[in-house]
């Protein structure tokens, strides 16, 4: 994964170094620190607080669950997207539990922001699985779907998606590529959350799965909402809903899309609960 190089004192840099202390602070309950980074009442969407706005940030701040048995280590910026009003940035939270072990957060901050880089609102994607073991659903964050104006390269892969069309999707993908789901498995069945794939034959082993289960073979028919899209160079930062509508079930969820050197998608990194 690769970060975007941004000048100093530009608004990637700054949405960077924002959202790094904006997870600080809830990692080692800074309330302060967070109320400033708001031109407004604070306001974060957490996958499992849910949507708090300033009423209810102290309990946030004060029992944020990725360090409620651990103690904070330190944050890793792995790549950031940022436009005019919106950011995506992706970190890595560490961790040490109180039984030793170690844990790693793949966090993705989505954060929309006025002038000066004051954040407006805040929403933080990343597996509860990885805190509590247990498998979890997240309701929409986002529940307007949008008419999403898509890199063509982006637009192709979604509307294969929607398509079912395996040779679609993989017509997107490049020479070597990488899918991330942030989970725990290879085979869907399992369900603990799509893993890390690399290489085209892992990918399309992997989509074959998904668009079979897609297709309601299974009885679990889904498709996906688009619910925010922006892009900044070669990345596009996607939010979504998986929409279970058998089940009236949602999944909420963010992707990033970075394009190779060949205008293909070298890799995709997604962040949900989705199994």
């Amino acid at each position: 994964m690769t970060s975007v190089d941004n000048k100093p004192g530009s608004e990637g840099e700054r949405a960077e170094q924002q959202s790094v202390l904006l997870i600080e602070g809830l990692a080692c309950g800074d309330l302060g620190t967070i109320r400033g980074l708001y031109d407004g009442p604070a306001d974060i969407d957490d996958p499992f607080a849910g949507h708090t706005i300033d009423g209810g940030l102290e309990a946030l701040v004060r029992a944020w669950r990725p360090v409620e048995d651990a103690r904070y280590e330190s944050l890793r910026v792995d790549g950031s997207a940022v436009n005019d009003s919106m950011c995506g940035v992706e970190l890595t939270l560490f961790a040490t539990r109180s039984n030793g072990s170690e844990l790693q957060l793949a966090i993705a901050l989505v954060g929309e922001f006025r002038g000066g880089g004051l954040f407006e609102r805040v929403r933080l994607y990343y597996r509860r699985y990885s805190i509590d073991g247990q498998q979890h659903w997240r309701d929409r964050v986002l529940d307007e779907e949008v008419e999403a104006t898509f890199d063509p390269v982006v637009a192709r892969y979604q509307e294969a998606l929607r398509e079912r069309d395996l040779g679609g999707v993989m017509a997107s993908f490049g020479a070597d590529p990488v899918f991330d789901g942030h989970g725990d498995a290879q085979d869907l069945s399992t369900e603990l959350g799509m893993g890390r794939y690399e290489g085209r034959e892992a990918i399309e082993a992997l989509f074959t799965q998904m668009l079979g289960l897609a297709s309601g073979s299974d009885g679990r028919y889904w498709y996906l909402e688009h619910v925010n899209v922006f892009s900044e160079g070669k990345t596009t930062v996607l939010e979504f809903n998986v929409v279970y509508p058998q089940e009236n079930r949602f999944q909420a969820g963010v992707a990033f899309y970075e394009l190779g050197d060949d205008g293909l998608i070298r890799e995709a990194r997604v962040y949900d609960e989705a199994v």
